[in-house]
């Protein structure tokens, strides 16, 4: 089961705007980001996350990811997600390649985006049947998630919501898998 690193209900973001949450200082090497709700206006699609960055000593990942599986200074970066809207124009990766502006033009994608349409309703409710198991307790809502190659404690996370308007994050519960030794990522299992 995933444990809760922090939980936000009112991020009180519009499009193209960042929000920063401080979370506990855990050791994790998975950590997930479940959208439960969007602004209400939405119309009645996914949501659109440009970046998401996470704050330890340094953001992490450390460099662009340029694909769901990433090599930065020798170490591996998994993103990941409950769905994705395009695996071209928004992939998991999208969410973690240091991009905070819009310019489908060049082919680097976005940020990400779930499967739609209405998996959030105009008022932003999730209504899709994805959910993960946070402390015992069913959480709804689509998802991204970033595996790193070892331990780390994440200090706070910022999330920067799409300039395209629909789909900006309001209610979030960030949750992580606690670093065990070995890992499965270890290959030891």
């Amino acid at each position: 089961s995933w444990e809760i690193m922090g939980s936000y209900t009112d991020l009180s973001m519009s499009s193209s705007q960042q929000k920063e949450v401080t979370l506990s200082g855990r050791l994790f090497e998975n950590v997930r980001v479940i959208i439960q709700k969007t602004i209400s206006g939405n119309a009645g699609g996914g949501v659109q996350i440009s970046e998401i960055r996470f704050h330890v000593k340094r953001v992490f990942p450390p460099a662009a990811m340029t694909s769901d599986s990433t090599i930065i200074d020798g170490r591996r970066f998994d993103a990941s997600a409950s769905s994705v809207a395009s695996a071209t124009n928004w992939p998991a990766y999208g969410a973690f390649n240091k991009r905070t502006t819009q310019d489908f033009g060049d082919g680097v994608p976005y940020g990400w985006a779930c499967m739609g349409p209405s998996v959030y309703s105009t008022d932003g409710t999730y209504q899709g049947s994805i959910s993960t198991s946070v402390d015992g307790a069913a959480v709804g809502g689509e998802w991204v998630q970033l595996s790193l190659p070892d331990e780390s404690s994440i200090e706070s996370l910022s999330v920067f919501s799409s300039s395209v308007g629909d789909g900006v994050p309001s209610s979030v519960v960030v949750a992580c898998l606690l670093y065990t030794s070995p890992s499965p990522r270890d290959g030891l299992l």
